[in-house]
């Protein structure tokens, strides 16, 4: 993937109870894609999930770009040369600052960028032609509110995301990039959507399945006494 002015894990049907977990999503995502490891294996050689990403920006080092990498090409992981299983089939940018990488991104992977969300997601037609879509509101220029929040647009992505699987009948896996929304009422408006038209739906970050160092696998259930945290030049005990 460029680097900067160069040229050069999701989840079906929502639960509607407190049982949610990456495993269920994973799970659930696997199945509504048809896939099984056999199949996931023979689909790299047929028919690969076509995924659609929608984002904020898509600058160096921004979430876009370091998420993305692991989707466009195959990426190491635990030393391993990983195929991320999937075909990157079209974008939305929805700002383009100084700094952009998205067209050059664009023209190295010939992955078309589009001018609407809709667009994106159909792949310049009148319905639905993705099997997944990456949806990622982080970075950008966007207004705070009173309570210091950045207001990313999370929420209008996902609104527009269902618009067009609404038009088309059909519902596809969501990975939602970090948390729902700054409002509460519509993080639970955005949970509620996807449970009651059975949208697989997953937000979060993908830090907890980076590689650890040293390995450290916990057992389910486990409690934790305390846990350290290091954050640039400051140390926080929990």
């Amino acid at each position: 993937m460029p680097q900067q002015n160069s040229t050069s894990t999701w989840p079906s049907g929502f639960p509607c109870d407190d049982s949610v977990s990456r495993r269920h999503f994973l799970s659930a995502s696997v199945a509504a894609l048809g896939l099984t490891a056999h199949g996931l294996h023979a689909s790299q050689q047929r028919n690969r999930p076509k995924v659609a990403v929608v984002f904020t920006v898509m600058t160096y080092r921004s979430h876009a770009h370091v998420i993305l990498e692991n989707f466009l090409e195959p990426y190491l992981f635990n030393g391993k040369r990983t195929d991320p299983g999937v075909d990157v089939v079209s974008f939305f940018a929805d700002q383009r600052p100084g700094g952009d990488m998205s067209q050059d991104v664009c023209q190295e992977y010939n992955v078309p960028i589009f001018k609407s969300i809709d667009e994106a997601l159909c792949l310049g037609g009148k319905e639905l032609a993705v099997d997944a879509v990456l949806s990622i509101g982080e970075h950008g220029s966007y207004p705070r509110n009173e309570l210091g929040q950045v207001e990313y647009p999370r929420k209008r992505f996902f609104d527009e995301i269902v618009a067009t699987m609404k038009r088309s009948k059909r519902f596809v896996p969501v990975f939602n990039d970090k948390h729902l929304s700054y409002r509460w009422d519509w993080a639970k408006e955005m949970y509620d959507t996807a449970s009651e038209l059975g949208i697989p739906f997953m937000a979060g970050t993908s830090v907890t399945l980076a590689e650890r160092r040293p390995k450290l696998e916990m057992p389910a259930g486990v409690e934790i006494d305390e846990a350290v945290i290091q954050r640039r030049d400051e140390c926080v005990s929990l």
